[in-house]
């Protein structure tokens, strides 16, 4: 099973979330927004040290430039990716777009730039709904080998307890079920889109 987090990396919560992952030993990758990641290099450079792997979750996490045009959306991008590397020192596992979005000019820019498309198929909804106990046992009853689970490392302090001790269960949980946790790499997501 491949867990991962989106829209991060988040100065408080993302740190805890590398703690509870450490913790119980499991790899996960991080879909970083650029912007977001270059201001806080250390923690990028944490999420790597820590085992993890990273991708390409756009330049600003904005909408706007689903309305401008492929040229723009390839810009976007490409330039969220070299940022990420300039940062990483490494390439991205590919690219998730914001919410899921996809569009014919986000697969033409994908294709030139030749990223591949990471999305999921086991979804906890859990920044617009608390992630509790029971919906992380729904989650996990949709999931199979392989799986890729969506999450968010981006929770405000209210909620982050309570996401943690959820992240907790759903992974003990999962490794009861048989499965162990891996993060992703390039050449696994390409080969799965063949």
């Amino acid at each position: 099973m491949y867990l991962s987090f989106d829209d991060g990396p988040d100065p408080e919560a993302t740190p805890a979330v590398l703690d509870t992952l450490a913790e119980q030993g499991c790899a996960a990758t991080f879909f970083l927004v650029a912007e977001r990641a270059e201001r806080a290099p250390g923690l990028v450079s944490r999420i790597l040290d820590a085992g993890h792997a990273i991708g390409n979750h756009s330049l600003d996490h904005r909408w706007n430039v689903y309305f401008r045009g492929p040229r723009a959306m390839l810009c976007w991008i490409d330039e969220a990716e070299r940022r990420l590397q300039d940062l990483s020192g490494r390439e991205t596992v590919g690219f998730r777009s914001p919410a899921g979005v996809r569009t014919p000019a986000l697969h033409w820019a994908l294709q030139k730039l030749d990223i591949p498309l990471v999305h999921w198929d086991v979804r906890s909804f859990d920044r617009a709904f608390a992630w509790t106990e029971s919906r992380a046992r729904r989650g996990l009853a949709g999931a199979r080998p392989g799986s890729i689970v969506l999450l968010h490392d981006t929770h405000a302090p209210p909620h982050l307890d309570g996401f943690l001790r959820t992240l907790g269960l759903f992974l003990a949980a999962a490794r009861r079920r048989g499965f162990r946790f891996a993060p992703l790499d390039r050449s696994l997501v390409q080969q799965a889109l063949r």
